[in-house]
């Protein structure tokens, strides 16, 4: 700052601030579906200045009891080994990058019935 007759005060401290990541939109599979396959393609929406991404399915709405917890580089996943069946499912994304990070996506369920 600085008055009329010309002096100026001292500059002020300096902060930094972070952008929050965008919360990733779980694509596929669709909520409340029954999916014919034990290895289902788990797809999710890219989020621009994410180095990875965190993928978790459980057997329960609580995520204690885990059947894939998984960081990756892309925004799709296949699970190369078989998922229960008969069980429902639930799923999460979150996105990682430089800032932390994102929120969890909304949860969605769904059911393997081969």
């Amino acid at each position: 700052a600085f008055n009329a007759g010309g002096q100026y005060s001292f500059w002020s401290a300096s902060r930094t601030f972070r952008n929050v990541m965008l919360t990733p939109a779980i694509l596929t599979p669709v909520d409340g579906s029954e999916i014919p396959s034990l290895r289902p393609l788990f797809d999710w929406s890219d989020i621009v200045g994410a180095t990875s991404y965190t993928l978790q399915v459980a057997t329960n709405n609580s995520f204690t009891l885990l059947a894939v917890n998984v960081t990756l580089p892309t925004s799709s996943l296949t699970p190369t080994s078989n998922l229960p069946k008969l069980k429902v499912l639930h799923v999460r994304v979150r996105a990682n990058g430089p800032n932390g990070p994102s929120p969890w996506s909304p949860v969605i369920s769904f059911i393997i019935i081969p």
